[in-house]
């Protein structure tokens, strides 16, 4: 029989110094007689890389007022109206969607930044309506990389999140918007479904695909953010900031809780539709690793976000997950620039440290 010297020689020195810190960890948790194992709060264990910690620093609580517009949830409990300015489209728009099954994202394929010669000047959500307005699309929220809020008149500043679509009256169905054009024979939608099933991921966008719906955009809601080509030259050119990460995140979670979506549910419109770049399968990776995050914080429904999984490491197989889909939308790709983008590979052992750390005050329990 090995001795216990022996079984400890035979780990290697990452896996021994884990262990060691997780038994002194637990050690100290054990002399805490109040502390309950179902209770272990993943806040205090799990390892954020400084981007991460950032922009979830800078997520705001969103929801929806009883007439379907987007609000701010103050520190006094009261709420503070998002601003709105229809585009075009929504202004004469009285057709509602039959269902909001998915929330697709996009980006709106112009630089972040007008070149005014001299300087450059970050541009705001607003100028995402006008491009919208020119070319006849219409989202229901457009996304900048300013702090949620009202512009501000004389300085350089945007609105964080802009509400551009007109309520219908009917808070779980909005009125249709015109931001997912489905072509012919446009198979786009198949290939993510194909993914989908190899990882075990349920979306509603199976139950669209086997309904054979024609048009997305009655059971889509979709927002529009600033920017191009997050995927070209990923990490070092083009992505959105942490303030505009955490618009898009806190923009997110706040629809998904109205509409009862899954963080799988949540799709790029690039995994919709054939010929689309917007916004990227980093993007996508990272926003889906950062809803993960925030479910752990309690800044977003655990229920749907994990809604997927099942088991006493649920949390774990979501963000496996998360990395297997991205190794297989890009198979060639810079994936170990996305780990360190969102410092997924301390992030997932700190995951394991508290997962050792519950199971272990179980034992003492």
């Amino acid at each position: 029989m090995r001795s216990e010297k022996a079984e400890l020689v035979s780990l290697n020195r990452r896996d021994f110094l884990k262990l060691s810190l997780a038994s002194a960890v637990v050690a100290k948790l054990s002399t805490i007689k109040e502390i309950e194992p179902q209770g272990t709060d993943s806040r205090e264990f799990l390892n954020l890389n400084e981007r991460v910690s950032e922009i979830l620093s800078l997520v705001e609580p969103l929801s929806f007022d009883i007439q379907g517009n987007l609000v701010k949830e103050t520190i006094d409990g009261s709420s503070e109206r998002i601003e709105t300015i229809p585009t075009k489209f929504s202004r004469h728009q009285e057709k509602q969607v039959e269902s909001v099954d998915l929330l697709v994202v996009h980006y709106d394929g112009n630089d972040r930044y007008w070149d005014l010669g001299d300087y450059k000047v970050e541009r705001h959500a607003e100028s995402i309506v006008w491009l919208l307005d020119r070319n006849g699309f219409s989202v229901h929220w457009c996304v900048d990389g300013f702090p949620i809020g009202e512009k501000e008149e004389g300085v350089e500043s945007g609105y964080g999140v802009l509400q551009t679509h007109k309520t219908s009256g009917d808070t779980s169905l909005p009125l249709v918007g015109a931001h997912v054009k489905m072509e012919v024979g446009d198979e786009t939608k198949l290939e993510t479904l194909e993914i989908f099933k190899s990882l075990g991921i349920n979306s509603n966008l199976q139950s669209l695909y086997e309904r054979r719906v024609g048009s997305f955009n009655f059971h889509t809601a979709g927002f529009e953010q600033v920017g191009t080509q997050f995927d070209l030259g990923f990490p070092s050119k083009n992505q959105a900031d942490s303030q505009q990460l955490a618009n898009a995140l806190s923009l997110t979670v706040a629809v998904m809780r109205q509409f009862n979506l899954s963080a799988w549910d949540v799709v790029g419109h690039h995994e919709v539709q054939k010929f689309k770049f917007d916004p990227g399968d980093y993007y996508m990776a990272t926003l889906r690793f950062l809803l993960g995050v925030a479910a752990l914080q309690d800044k977003a429904p655990n229920d749907l976000v994990f809604s997927n999984y099942r088991g006493p490491k649920k949390e774990k197989r979501y963000f496996e997950t998360i990395y297997q889909y991205l190794e297989q939308r890009k198979p060639y790709g810079y994936l170990w620039h996305w780990k360190d983008y969102v410092g997924y590979d301390d992030f997932m052992d700190s995951l394991n440290t508290w997962y050792f750390i519950k199971d272990k005050l179980k034992f003492l329990r």
